[in-house]
């Protein structure tokens, strides 16, 4: 009974580490990193806290999708050794969110171009505003002959009687004078709301990262070779190997999720993130179409002897 449980502890600890390993470089880990790196540049996400939210929902959305991965996988009712079926729907899916990336890149492009220009033109307009370096020293000249004409003596005698009854009043306002600003300001200026949407979280764009995060992680789990294909015939497989397995997927996730972040940190502006997650996902949609074609017929080891000597020949 010892030996039994020792045996099992092994196996714990060993598939633990062989799931963390292989996640690091497998195609899960660029799928968390470029996820995570490109939901924080989504439209309607504000800098800060709400990115970090969403690169939340990457790592929960992840760990779902392998957490149904590994029980299903571990009842039999998937395949251990991959599918081609799955790698081709994950091809499609890496190209389609590729060109979709696209599209938004040249977007991004062209309003940064927009920018650019429109702050250029404005610089031009203030250099050929001030292109003559006196122009702040010089006084506007009026006629002064115009303003010593004099005064009407009716206006002068109707004065003081004007300013009588004006004392009580509010007080008169001269031509050229401006406007006193009220003491104080009414109420419903003082109770202005502050923007909801720079603080409020948009709960639709969480539940969506994380809603496409696990439909990418579960495809690309499900069309690649799981660890559980590893596992010889006298280790079993029961639910502390899920338990391990999710032990080394977390590890693994975290850091995936890390790299992301770091990522959209550097890269700046959004622009480069959009080019570089790009880049990723078509890679991505290349290897899971060649691991989807190399599915359709495996060769056995003596017939990839003989199709290698052939070639060589």
């Amino acid at each position: 009974m010892v030996q039994l449980l020792l045996h099992d502890a092994g196996v714990f600890w060993k598939f633990m580490f062989r799931c963390f390993f292989s996640e690091l470089g497998g195609k899960t880990f660029f799928v968390v990193a470029l996820l995570a790196a490109w939901v924080a540049t989504w439209e309607g996400v504000c800098v800060g806290r709400q990115q970090r939210q969403h690169q939340l929902m990457v790592l929960a959305g992840t760990l779902t999708a392998l957490l149904l991965h590994a029980i299903l996988v571990s009842f039999h009712a998937i395949s251990s050794w991959g599918s081609s079926v799955f790698n081709f729907t994950g091809a499609a899916l890496f190209v389609a969110m590729g060109t979709k990336l696209h599209l938004e890149l040249q977007k991004a492009q062209l309003g940064v171009a927009e920018k650019l220009g429109d702050k250029m033109s404005e610089e031009k307009d203030e250099t050929a505003t001030v292109w003559n370096p006196l122009a702040p020293q010089i006084q506007p000249q009026w006629n002064s002959m115009a303003f010593r004409a004099q005064p009407n003596t009716a206006s002068q005698a109707a004065a003081p009687a004007d300013r009588s009854q004006g004392a009580a009043g509010a007080p008169a306002q001269t031509y050229g004078s401006m406007p006193t600003p009220p003491s104080s300001l009414p109420e419903w200026a003082k109770e202005i709301p502050k923007p909801v949407g720079q603080e409020a979280v948009n709960v639709r764009t969480l539940l969506f990262a994380g809603f496409l995060t696990m439909v990418l992680v579960f495809v690309v789990a499900v069309g690649d070779r799981s660890q559980y294909s590893f596992l010889q015939p006298g280790e079993t497989r029961s639910a502390s190997l899920v338990v391990s397995s999710m032990l080394g997927y977390i590890l693994a996730t975290c850091l995936a999720v890390l790299v992301g972040y770091f990522m959209e940190s550097i890269l700046h502006p959004d622009v480069w993130v959009l080019f570089a997650a790009k880049l990723g996902f078509f890679a991505l949609g290349i290897i899971c179409f060649s691991q989807a074609v190399l599915g359709l017929s495996p060769l056995s080891l003596r017939n990839a002897a003989t199709a290698l000597l052939a070639f060589a020949h």
